[in-house]
């Protein structure tokens, strides 16, 4: 049975159960964490290796970040005075990434998650994206133009020689030797995370575009803008340099399942002044659509216009790749979650009232 974390619409982080494509019986969701008196939850998301939940608690002038055991709801880590909206825990699940508003503007810190751990700022300024290394111990940020890596042991930090173009989040490979990024040439492009040699392209495009990088690290998913300003969904194997259109409409976030074989994006359901998407699941042939839906507040406003940030992290895929979690307003006219199975014709199932969820992660966590 597999678990999704939900940010419930009477603003209560939940736990959800749900049972296989052969069960129809859903455990009853069971509350994990109240926000602290005068403050609001925001921004769930699983630790590593799924044994902890973290979310962000304020009231928009003060907050803190909490970090929950998954098992008993008690608080593991309390990180006063951050009013964060954008949690990203490290891989070997030691640390968290915290983006927030400073009295100087945009923030990036990183808190060490062990007893007595400390904060240390990164980064400020805006726009501001990162993305963690597979070991958990660097961070590669684009920050106004600008690809650093910061290395979190020793403190150093490598600025790569390059201009970036217009892109949000860059991207690790597999075994963390290599960053990939939109140069300003407008070019896909990929650098050793050491600096030492001048970036290969993978893909020339006509402006900057959106991408995201399977598991595997050999295919690379890219929003591309045609001279006429319509967009497509091409996929680049950078084994064989072949690049294929799989989705000729305009995706709005795409997240590859844990194997890498099939890629979920989010499109249009209707004309561009619609609220509406669905999600088309690409596996190597014809795209399979779902029904359309709206999006929640939060995952419009907080998650689709950056899924690059929380691609790597937030999870709508389950871990066996069989199902997906969506949230928005389909029939009953308020925000609910649903989950979708793959392998049978059966409607999306909602399983709670609620505006985020995401699916519990398998990973191996270094947290102790």
């Amino acid at each position: 049975m597999d678990q999704l974390v939900a940010l419930g619409t009477d603003g209560l982080i939940h736990l959800v159960d749900v049972a296989g494509i052969d069960e129809v019986d859903l455990t009853e969701p069971r509350v994990l964490g109240r926000p602290s008196t005068g403050f609001s939850i925001s921004a769930p998301v699983w630790g590593a290796g799924g044994e902890t939940v973290c979310w962000s608690e304020s009231d928009d002038v003060e907050g803190q970040i909490r970090v929950v055991d998954a098992a008993s709801g008690e608080t593991v880590t309390r990180i006063p005075g951050f009013v964060a909206f954008a949690l990203d825990p490290s891989p070997d699940g030691t640390r968290l990434a915290h983006l927030a508003v400073g009295p100087l503007g945009l923030e990036l810190s990183v808190s060490e998650l062990a007893d007595g751990g400390e904060t240390r700022l990164i980064a400020r300024g805006a726009p501001l994206y990162w993305a963690w290394s597979p070991d958990g111990d660097r961070l590669v940020v684009h920050r106004e133009g600008e690809v650093t890596v910061f290395d979190l042991r020793d403190g150093s930090e490598i600025a790569l020689e390059v201009e970036a173009s217009e892109f949000l989040a860059p991207w690790w490979s597999p075994a963390g030797d290599e960053i990939i990024f939109v140069d300003s040439a407008h070019r896909l492009v990929v650098v050793p995370s050491d600096g030492a040699v001048d970036p290969v392209p993978i893909f020339q495009g006509q402006r900057g575009y959106r991408f995201a990088v399977d598991p595997t690290g050999q295919r690379v998913a890219v929003v591309v803008a045609g001279p006429d300003a319509d967009t497509h969904l091409a996929v680049i194997d950078r084994l064989t340099g072949e690049s294929e259109i799989v989705i000729d409409e305009p995706v709005a976030g795409m997240w590859w399942s844990p194997d890498g074989r099939q890629l979920l994006t989010m499109v249009r359901a209707a004309g561009p002044s619609e609220p509406f998407v669905r999600w088309a699941v690409w596996n190597g042939a014809e795209p399979i659509y779902g029904v359309p839906f709206q999006p929640s507040t939060a995952m419009a406003t907080t998650v689709l216009p950056f899924f690059e940030q929380f691609a790597a992290s937030h999870h709508l895929w389950s871990p066996d790749a069989r199902a997906l979690v969506t949230v928005g307003v389909m029939r009953s006219g308020r925000p609910e979650i649903f989950v979708h199975h793959l392998d049978v014709p059966r409607p999306p199932r909602p399983v709670i009232d609620g505006t985020l969820a995401w699916w519990r992660p398998k990973r191996v966590s270094r947290l102790e």
